[in-house]
């Protein structure tokens, strides 16, 4: 497994930021909440799964663990208020 990434772009001077998510892992989605942070459900090599949480505004990733045994997630989304 590759390390995954995530551009942020800024229109303003038509240039982006890339970033490393630094857990190793397979990305399966992304959505971005309210607030701006995005939030990427993986797949590690173990097998088991996380929810990283990055937020662009201090560039900090937060991952928790999926607390469901034997879960497979599928995706992510947010609902029309941006709540993930």
């Amino acid at each position: 497994m590759t390390a995954c990434r995530c551009s942020i772009n800024h229109p303003s001077d038509n240039s982006s930021t890339r970033y490393t998510i630094p857990i190793e892992g397979i990305a399966s989605g992304i959505a971005i909440d309210k607030n701006g942070s995005l939030w990427v459900p993986l797949v590690l090599p173990n097998g088991t799964e996380k929810v990283v949480k990055f937020k662009p505004a201090t560039e900090i990733f937060t991952s928790y663990k999926i607390p469901t045994l034997a879960t497979r997630l599928a995706g992510i989304t947010s609902d029309k208020l941006g709540n993930m």
